[in-house]
């Protein structure tokens, strides 16, 4: 009993002392990941796409971001959120919850961003909320609600964004309380169950909302000016005719961007939405095929503030000349990924404020003429069209042009008066071309060029001076993979180069001269060769004081490297090396002489030593082990003594039994008794009356028996123990009866009933 009780108190006083560890110690064993900042008070918890079914009750309580998406959690009681104080986003979208306790959230009075999308929330009641005072962005999307409490947003007083869309809300007074709520400034309800939009459905007099995504309705109806912020309005996806009135064009004067995509309304429609939007700067059509060639575009147009037309996705065959004609306002025009493959010579006649126009994935196959009188153009995009050739006038009026894109065409040739005048130009993409060489093509020109890619080009040469003339050039993104040859010097001129991006693998001992301000090379080697020794002592790098960032990529092969290589980089800090990690086939000559130059605190360190420090444990984690261990070990001790203790017991015993016996055998002692019988009084009978004749008659076994060998007046333990040498098998039968086999049979001795530490099990 004393000792049950000194296991007991151990028991609670190793679990009190648990209680006093940190949270996320334990947290470990949910399979979850932390994430510690800068900070080291706070930290970011995400146990997205992990099949929990409830939320772990072990969250550190210095969590700024919890992230349980994905999960098969059902719902969320007040007791699974509580002391998470500093908790600032939960995101608990894509799961199974169907119910969430009111005062759930009552602790988390830090929390700015609450994602409860992709559920099965069916009402919003009155208290659910309650307690989230600094709540500014709540996303309850692809719900199935039909239900609000009028009062359930009242404690979100800061409340800037509430997404309500794909839910099953049916009238337009069920949003009447959040219209209302004076901090809200962006509202989504699109795809719900509304028949209709009107002002006199609800009940405020002004509403703060900046931006509003609006479902198809039948009826839109604004009769007072409770919209007068109003800068946004998604009506994208309308698909039927509806009854537009908007009875005073004042009710929406600060609506400056109309987005209308995928929708499929009369023409008469989309002229009355135009028409009481007169102060429209941004008009997205994306998606509107019907229209387009009966005027849409030159309707939009019409209103005088308008800048920026979007229409993307319209299977546009041909611009026409009165397309856009009335579009003289425009300053951004974007008509990508429609079928253009022509365009009228006087189309853009009429833009003479352009300075954006987009003409990406089309079926373009020479460069439009009516671009050429586009003075004030700055960003021009030709990317992913048929173009194939550049002749020299077409870019020498755009003086304006600070950006242009024609990558992904069949573009084989560069002329080098091409870009004569575009002394403005800072961004050029050439990427993914057939462009074989570039003979004169930068020389004297774009010396304003920051941006440089030619990535993917065929081209077969670089010789020195190519890249002369762009001193101002801070990025370079370069093929050399189908190169043949890069002169000595092929780089000279790009004296301001700041990150070099080399695809190859011919490069690697061509001489990097002229790039003294080189800040971050990029050497990606596609499939590594086999290289001599005398190229290796070229030291490509030595003429890159400056470089702070190499960064090698070895997809296939080996590759061999010597310390040379890195010789003359006495500014380098970072070095990554994927060939080292990702590679099996690396291999890295002399690697461990490499020496550390940055930072001070390692300067001389070799580049290869092994750093102790990643593989110590957190002595709390240490703490944690062995306390968990010690627990387990405590209740397996517990189970033991109070469930187990006979058999153990007794295999001791017939331990200690299986060591004498193995004693006795070496010795060569032999046994006096084939079996030791112990039997009580109400056995007596039967052990003499049939137990002895049938052993020691028929089948000739001689027994001891207590009441007939041993000798009156001696404790039968200290007897059987000085005798011990005389018995071959001890037997004891209390409760059954044996039935007689002609072999003989095995026996066990129960030696904690006998008391007999050296009983034997006999075996014939």
């Amino acid at each position: 009993m004393l000792a049950t009780e000194r296991v007991l108190l151990l028991l609670v006083s190793l679990l009190s002392s648990l209680f006093h560890c940190e949270h996320s110690l334990a947290f470990s064993l949910k399979n979850c990941t932390i994430l510690y900042s800068e900070n080291s008070n706070n930290v970011s918890v995400t146990c997205a796409e992990h099949h929990l079914t409830a939320i772990p009750d072990d969250i550190p309580g210095n969590a700024v971001s919890l992230n349980l998406s994905s999960n098969d959690i059902s719902n969320i009681s007040r007791m699974d959120l509580g002391g998470l104080s500093k908790l600032e986003a939960l995101y608990v979208k894509n799961n199974w919850i169907l119910q969430i306790d009111d005062g759930t959230f009552v602790d988390l009075v830090e929390l700015k961003v609450l994602d409860l999308g992709e559920n099965l929330l069916t009402a919003l009641t009155k208290n659910m909320f309650q307690g989230l005072s600094k709540l500014e962005t709540i996303s309850l999307n692809n719900n199935v609600i039909s239900f609000t409490s009028p009062v359930v947003f009242q404690p979100l007083v800061i409340l800037h964004l509430v997404d309500l869309s794909n839910n099953y809300l049916h009238q337009i007074s069920d949003i009447d309380y959040i219209v209302k709520l004076p901090t809200l400034q962006h509202l989504i309800i699109t795809h719900n169950n509304f028949t209709s939009f009107q002002s006199d459905d609800l009940h405020v007099n002004t509403s703060n909302l900046l931006t509003l995504s609006l479902d198809s309705v039948k009826k839109f109806r604004i009769t007072r000016d409770i919209f007068p912020h109003l800068q946004s309005l998604d009506l994208r996806g309308w698909s039927k005719d509806i009854e537009w009135e908007v009875s005073n064009k004042t009710f929406l004067r600060s609506l400056t961007r109309l987005h209308m995509s995928e929708t499929s309304l009369s023409f008469e429609v989309y002229r009355a939405i135009l028409q009481t939007a007169y102060s429209l700067q941004e008009f997205q059509m994306d998606n509107i095929k019907k229209w387009i060639d009966d005027g849409l575009i030159d309707v939009a147009c019409q209103i005088p503030s308008l800048r920026t037309v979007d229409v993307r996705n319209s299977e546009i065959h041909n611009i026409t000349e009165h397309m856009l004609q009335s579009c003289s306002n425009l300053t951004e025009l974007n008509l990508s990924f429609n079928n253009i493959n022509s365009m009228a010579d006087n189309a853009l006649q009429s833009m003479t404020q352009l300075r954006s126009l987009i003409l990406q994935n089309n079926e373009l196959s020479e460069l439009p003429v009516a671009v050429q009188r586009l003075t004030t153009l700055e960003v021009y995009d030709l990317s992913i069209n048929d173009i194939s050739e550049l002749y020299c006038p077409y870019f020498w009026n755009l003086t304006s042009l600070t950006i242009l894109d024609l990558s992904h065409n069949q573009i084989s040739y560069v002329s080098e008066c091409v870009f004569q005048n575009v002394n403005n130009l800072k961004i050029l993409n050439l990427e993914n071309n057939k462009i074989m060489s570039f003979i004169d093509t930068f020389k004297d020109k774009l010396q304003t060029l920051e941006f440089l890619n030619l990535r993917n080009i065929d081209i077969m040469n670089f010789i020195q001076g190519d890249f002369h003339s762009l001193s101002s050039l801070q990025y370079l993104y370069i093929d050399l993979d189908e190169c043949d040859s890069v002169d000595e010097g092929g780089f000279e001129g790009l004296d301001n180069l700041q990150i070099l991006y080399l695809l190859g693998d011919n490069y690697f001992y061509d001489h990097f001269s002229g790039l003294s301000n080189l800040n971050t090379l990029i050497l990606n080697v596609v499939e590594s060769r086999t290289h001599n020794s005398s190229e290796q002592r070229d030291r490509p790098f030595s003429n890159l004081p400056k470089l702070k960032k190499l960064h090698i990529k070895v997809h296939r092969g080996y590759y061999d490297i010597s310390k040379d290589v890195l010789s003359g980089l006495t500014s380098l800090e970072y070095l990554i090396t994927e060939w080292i990690q990702g590679s099996k086939q690396t291999q890295v000559v002399n690697a461990h002489q490499y020496t550390c130059a940055f930072p001070v605190s390692q300067r001389g360190n070799k580049f290869l030593d092994f750093g102790f420090d990643s593989c110590r444990i957190n002595a709390a984690l240490l703490c944690f082990l062995f306390s968990s261990n010690l627990v387990m070990l405590t209740l397996l001790a517990s189970f033991i003594y109070h469930f187990l203790r006979s058999h153990v017991t007794y295999a001791y015993y017939l331990f200690l039994a299986f060591l004498y016996d193995n004693k006795r055998r070496k010795k060569g002692i032999p046994h006096s008794y084939d079996a030791f019988v112990s039997y009580n009084v109400h056995d007596k009978a039967w052990v003499y009356g049939e137990l002895l004749p049938e052993l020691e008659g028929q089948q000739g076994w001689k027994l001891c028996l207590h009441h007939r060998d041993f000798e009156p007046g001696i404790d039968d333990y200290h007897y059987l123990n000085a005798r011990s040498r005389y018995f071959k098998t001890d037997y004891l039968d209390k409760s059954y009866k044996l039935t007689f086999k002609p072999l003989k049979v095995d026996f066990r001795c129960a030696a904690q009933l006998s008391k007999h530490p050296t009983c034997r099990k006999r075996k014939s």
